[in-house]
This record gives structure tokens, sequence and C-alpha cells, in this order.
């Protein structure tokens, strides 16, 4: 029922710091969606030593219309109709994961990092797996901002490959699907959801004191900046997509999505927890969290 990793790869991430990073992003997933979270958590083993345990996920998709994301966001130029359709439907669960991926700093999501489930004849569940790489880029400058170009692999991530599509008008999604994991993460204080990445911040106060309030005050910064970060992320997205469309629609779809001063802006009330700024809100120095 579990997946027992190492996590080395040809990066050289540490075991115990991969493993610590496999646990953290499942903490931020029973945070934002506990529904599709996929448990993990840090074990040790004789032959090999400290490895993640993670609950293994059997993907249900096989055969000729198995959905491939990995196929899809190495080739998207090559996708059917009906793939492009699929992959429309989730789009509110790949923007709900590309906001944990993002507050992980977690740039290692392939099309093969996703697992789909479904019962019987229900809709596909999307799960995101493999977080080990998670905040590796932390300090890095170009992974600062929201963006659809930049990879730090090989391969496309699945995000940026459905963003770009989204700016060529060749799939749709609904922007406001974001909101819902935003507002679950501002309802936790700051110290609290420092507390989320406790083991591995740990971790690195011991390995990186150099670099340990930098890293904190980066990953903070991420859930403290949130909403901005989407916001202008998305003005320019809708803006490139505008580029496409027939004026009088270009004109509709500014309408639904920007404010009065051309910028994305979320709707007010859009759910019963609807406050963006909680009362719990701590200043943000606080490193109670690793003490």
């Amino acid at each position: 029922q579990w997946l027992a990793k190492q996590a080395v790869n040809c990066m050289g991430y540490y075991k115990i710091e991969g493993a610590l990073l496999t646990a953290a992003g499942a903490n931020l997933q029973k945070i934002v969606h506990p529904e599709t979270a996929v448990d993990a958590f840090v074990g040790r083993t004789k032959k090999h030593g400290d490895v993640s345990f993670q609950r293994r996920l059997q993907n249900v998709e096989s055969g000729p219309n198995k959905l491939d994301l990995f196929k899809f966001s190495k080739h998207p130029e090559l996708a059917t109709k009906d793939t492009i359709e699929a992959v429309e439907k989730l789009g509110s669960q790949i923007l709900r994961e590309h906001t944990t991926d993002w507050l992980l700093c977690n740039f290692d999501t392939k099309g093969e990092n996703f697992i789909i489930t479904k019962e019987g004849d229900g809709p596909r569940v999307l799960h995101g797996i493999d977080k080990e790489a998670a905040f590796n880029k932390i300090l890095k400058t170009e992974a600062q901002t929201m963006s659809r170009t930049y990879k730090p692999h090989a391969n496309n991530t699945l995000y940026n490959v459905v963003f770009s599509m989204y700016a060529n008008c060749e799939i749709d999604l609904n922007l406001f699907d974001v909101l819902p994991q935003i507002e679950k993460v501002q309802e936790l204080s700051d110290t609290d959801y420092m507390a989320t990445f406790k083991e591995y911040l740990d971790h690195v106060k011991k390995t990186k004191p150099n670099q340990f309030g930098e890293i904190y005050s980066n990953i903070l910064r991420r859930k403290t900046e949130l909403k901005k970060e989407y916001a202008t992320f998305f003005t320019k997205l809708v803006n490139d997509r505008c580029k496409k469309l027939h004026p009088k629609e270009a004109a509709e779809l500014r309408q639904k999505y920007f404010g009065e001063d051309g910028k994305f802006q979320f709707p007010v009330n859009r759910t019963s927890n609807n406050n963006d700024e909680p009362a719990n809100r701590d200043s943000g120095n606080s490193n109670d969290a690793v003490n």
C-alpha cells in the first residue's frame, strides 16, 4: 500500500532531504485539498536508511484511450481534440495542483508526476506525486515570479503547457478556480503555515545555516503574496489570450476577469470564507515553527 523511495537521482538530492520534502508536500496537500492529498511520511529502513513512504495510488488510465499527461505535456502539438477536451475537464484540478506546487516552488511537474484515479464511471481525479525536488529552486532568481516559460528540466511542465494553450485559445480554463485553495492557505497564520514544513526547515537550519533565513522568508513570501502573484500572472495571461480573440470576445473576457484598473481581480464573496486577510495573520517574521 506504500511506495518507498530513496529520493536519490542524477541531481544528487540527499535521501533525507528528498524524503522530508515529499512529506512536506503531503502536508501542504492536506491543507489545500485533503480529499486528493497523497499521504507521505519519512521512515527508516535497515537496507536503505531514510526514505519517504508515499501512499501508493493505482493509475486507472490504460489502453488506447489513456489520458497520458506526460505525452501531452511533452508533445501538446500532437494532442487530439478528445485529449484536449479531457485535459480541459481536469482544468480546475490542474489549477489546484498548480497552487500547491507553486507554494512548494516545485517545478518537477512533468505529466508523469501526476496520477489519475476514478471510481467506476465517475470523473477523473488528479493527484500530484513525487515532491522530493520541492524548494530546490527557492533561491533561484528566475523561480521567484509565476510564469509559463520557466522550466528547469528538459521536458516542459504540465502547467506551462496548459497555460500556454490557454493563451493561444487552444484550451479553456476558469481562472477563478485558484481562489478556493488561496483562501485555504490564507486561513492559516504565518506561523502555522510554516509549521507545515517544520521537519524540512529544521534540517535546513542544521545543514544550511547561512541560507536558512533567506530560504525561510522566500517560502513564507510565496504564501503571503499568493493572491497578488496570481493576479499579476493572470493579467498577462488574459491579455495574451485576448490577442487571439475577436475584439468583442476579448472585451467580454476582460470584463469577466478585470477590474476598472485593467488588471485581473478576484471576485468578492465567492465563498463562505471570503476575507482577504485572516484575523490571525502574523507579522511574517516569526521563526517559532522551527525553534
